[in-house]
């Protein structure tokens, strides 16, 4: 028993190492491709300033609006719009994904709808959200939920179709069933699903927020964004469009490790 517990222990060891050291290999060829990258926008960006910038002069514009407070005043304005739409959709696609998953009369009268709307693309639905609400922060968080919903309450429908059969059998000879069973049975059951559509769901409310605050003007990073655009302030666009890109994959990278600490069983 001792030597079969010291081979397991070694085992274990030699595994870690081996993730490890993968891991180090691709931090590392993801920095070596981030300084090419850089370095190479830097020597071009010089040659043409006004319209391609290069990074030190972006992190120089970066470093101004952060003095200022102009940055973290138009970050909070888009977290805010960000959080109540995704919020929105993700408790409405949970709801109505459960129930069309679960419940056929209910899929076969709305799933054919809920395809159709996932397939049009959500930015031509931005003018109707307004005539619908008028200009301002309502029409912004309908925007990013219309576009949020979907994903989320997708995954929710697939996570629920393929929850365990063996729960649902044992829990229903128990006598569970209808919405009890849903909630208690079916809907733990499909978790792994409803994580995924709830990271999916989140970068659909992150576009969502910036096309809402571009297309809309106002306050916002997208707003900014075509502010400086219009103005041809190049480093100060190139400058939100990284801002935008590092936090869409923080929130992302995030996720993931949250959901890995969660739980080991992926969907």
């Amino acid at each position: 028993m001792i030597g079969i517990r010291k081979v397991g222990s070694a085992a274990r060891v030699v595994d870690l190492q081996a993730r490890w050291g993968d891991r180090t290999t691709i931090i590392a060829g993801q920095l070596a491709v981030l300084v090419i990258w850089l370095t190479a926008w830097e020597a071009v960006g010089r040659g043409d300033p006004l319209l391609l910038s290069y990074p030190t002069q972006v992190l120089g514009g970066l470093v101004t609006m952060i003095q200022t407070s102009e940055l973290q005043g138009l970050f909070l304005f888009t977290a805010r719009t960000f959080l109540i739409g995704w919020a929105i959709a993700a408790v409405a696609g949970l709801v109505f994904g459960s129930l069309i998953g679960a419940f056929r009369p209910v899929a076969l009268m709305f799933e054919p709808f809920v395809n159709a709307l996932y397939s049009t693309p959500k930015i031509v639905l931005i003018p109707l959200m307004v005539l619908w609400f008028g200009i301002g922060l309502n029409a912004y968080v309908a925007s990013v939920a219309i576009g949020a919903v979907f994903p989320m309450m997708i995954m929710t429908i697939t996570g629920v179709r393929n929850a365990g059969r063996e729960y649902v059998d044992v829990a229903r000879s128990f006598g569970v069933k209808g919405l009890q069973l849903l909630w208690k049975v079916v809907v733990p059951g499909a978790l792994p699903f409803i994580f995924v559509g709830l990271r999916l769901s989140m970068g659909r409310a992150i576009g969502g927020a910036i096309a809402a605050e571009f297309f809309l003007g106002g306050g916002g990073i997208g707003g900014a964004v075509q502010a400086a655009g219009m103005a041809f302030a190049s480093a100060q666009m190139y400058g939100l469009i990284l801002i935008i890109f590092g936090s869409v994959m923080a929130v992302d990278i995030g996720f993931r490790r949250l959901w890995s600490v969660l739980s080991p069983v992926r969907p």
